[in-house]
């Protein structure tokens, strides 16, 4: 939908390729994770709205059921001019890592408490994906991709909603029942999601 927003062709001209998943059955022991923690999985570039999400989350660890609330920032650490290194420094039950394998990344999200994915916009959004497949809590944005891809038991919310009031919609959803049910809409791997983009180049070469 937010591709046929802002570009001019029919629908059918609009091929759709389902993203892959890589899925380990064996639990490893990730030794540096918190034992409760919200997860963002991204680089750190301006629209992932990283400084905002630490500021919802230094104000979710006001309220007594979240005090001992981590929050787990996975992925590069280059800074894109953000600075946000010092800010996670600075900030209580902040942390970071990168460089984590296929196997570590599985493990992160299979533990967490919810993903915590409040960006200005994506293209995809593929950890929303990735969380819903271990079916941990997801919060994220409401607009683009973000909000079309979200299953229900998803918290919504504006990327820039005061933080104040969106802390108070992340505690509250943090202890409620509320979660992503049964995950079955993505279920590629990526050799079939290569094979399928194979094919799909193939058949514009053949029509131009």
């Amino acid at each position: 939908k937010d591709v046929l927003s802002h570009l001019i062709f029919h629908r059918n001209q609009l091929t759709t390729i389902k993203p892959g998943l890589t899925r380990f059955n064996d639990e490893i022991c990730f030794v540096d994770a918190p034992s409760e923690y919200l997860i963002y999985v991204g680089d750190r570039r301006p629209h992932k709205n990283l400084k905002k999400m630490i500021d919802v989350f230094n104000q979710v660890r006001q309220y007594n059921e979240c005090e001992n609330l981590h929050f787990l920032i996975v992925g590069s650490k280059q800074e894109f001019g953000q600075d946000i290194g010092a800010l996670i420094e600075s900030t209580k039950n902040v942390s970071s890592i990168s460089n984590v394998s296929d196997e570590e990344l599985n493990y992160l999200y299979q533990n967490a408490k919810s993903l915590f994915f409040m960006t200005k916009y994506e293209g995809f959004g593929l950890p929303v994906i990735e969380a819903w497949s271990w079916q941990i809590g997801i919060i994220t944005s409401d607009v683009g991709a973000t909000k079309e891809i979200a299953p229900d038991g998803s918290l919504l919310l504006a990327p820039n909603m005061c933080s104040e009031k969106a802390a108070r919609a992340v505690a509250r959803y943090l202890n409620s029942d509320k979660r992503p049910k049964t995950f079955d809409k993505f279920d590629n791997n990526w050799d079939f999601v290569g094979e399928e983009f194979a094919k799909l180049i193939s058949r514009i070469i053949s029509n131009p």
